[in-house]
């Protein structure tokens, strides 16, 4: 009979899918977009930060949402002036769930300002082993329809353990001067994607819809402590005290990946963006307090950082046969 042929070694060449910045101290050779392994074996805790302004009608629906995430350990609410019932109607519906709640009352603060205070609450009243990942959210969207959104973003950032930031709605893979460059990549259920400048995620991890890009929009906007505890809080240096908070996400986002260790990716979540009005949109007045508030996010962000641009790149390298 005929021996098989002795195995060949350093002439093969296969495709290499990386994922590069070319204007981050992070991106010296990029990184794979593997996911390699079986499934976690545990599940990440989480702690979920909720802006309110107005929105006393989606209370119960935010309440049960995040009472329903099986990782869910403390949950806070940030009351910022409503003059609807929010406080009132939040009082009543966080009774109903089964983790540590907190409510606070702030006046016209916005989120980035209430967002750290939540932020600083949980890092200093909570452990590693408590709580692993914040979660940003806010009222004026209807949270995740799915009951396990907590537990699909633990175990991306389980298989990913530079991961520092996951976004559940956009993200962009270009930034110039602080402008937002198209196409813009959703991560929100396919009916919500109306326009054909903007495209779905079509990339997959674990099942899962999932690619690294350059910067996210919140929310719902997932950070790991462990990459907070060594690149900061968010900025309040893109808007003023009492304006919209306009660009923090996506300058917390070029921030990790400039940390020259931290990386940013977008999943698909069954989140519906918009459903209860955006409060800051609401009159011609507040468009105008909007408009002035994100020239200057932009005009700070674009003075930081230039540009930023990431992309997949497919690459040759050497394998053993």
């Amino acid at each position: 009979s005929t021996e098989p042929a002795a195995p060949s070694f350093g002439g093969k060449q296969e495709q290499e899918e990386l994922f590069q910045c070319n204007n981050f101290k992070f991106n010296v050779h990029g990184i794979k977009e593997s996911c390699q392994g079986g499934a976690p074996s545990k599940v990440l805790p989480m702690a979920a930060i909720v802006q309110v302004y107005n929105h006393e009608h989606l209370a119960y629906h935010v309440a049960q949402n995040l009472g329903s995430q099986s990782n869910m350990r403390h949950i806070q609410v940030f009351e910022d002036g409503s003059s609807d019932r929010s406080f009132e109607v939040y009082q009543s519906a966080l009774k109903q769930v089964k983790q540590e709640t907190h409510l606070f009352q702030t006046n016209n603060l916005h989120e980035i300002r209430n967002y750290n205070q939540g932020i600083i609450n949980v890092l200093h009243n909570t452990t590693r082993d408590e709580v692993s990942l914040i979660a940003l959210m806010q009222d004026d969207d209807a949270l995740p329809r799915d009951d396990d959104w907590g537990v699909r973003a633990s175990e991306l950032f389980q298989r990913f353990p530079h991961l520092c930031v996951l976004g559940g709605y956009v993200a962009w893979n270009k930034v110039l001067n602080g402008n937002l460059m198209e196409p813009e990549i959703y991560g929100i259920e396919p009916s919500y994607i109306k326009y054909k400048k903007k495209r779905r995620l079509e990339r997959t991890c674990a099942n899962q819809r999932f690619e690294f890009v350059t910067a996210v929009a919140s929310s719902p906007m997932i950070l790991r402590r462990d990459c907070i505890a060594e690149i900061g809080l968010l900025s309040h240096m893109t808007t003023n005290p009492g304006d919209p908070g306009i660009l923090f996400d996506v300058e917390y986002s070029l921030r990790a990946w400039d940390s020259g260790k931290w990386t940013v990716g977008l999943y698909e979540t069954q989140y519906q963006h918009g459903i209860g009005g955006h409060s800051t949109m609401i009159n011609a007045e507040k468009r105008e307090l909007r408009r002035h508030a994100a020239a200057k996010a932009r005009q700070f962000v674009g003075g930081v950082y230039t540009s930023a641009e990431c992309s997949y790149v497919s690459k040759r390298r050497k394998t053993e046969e």
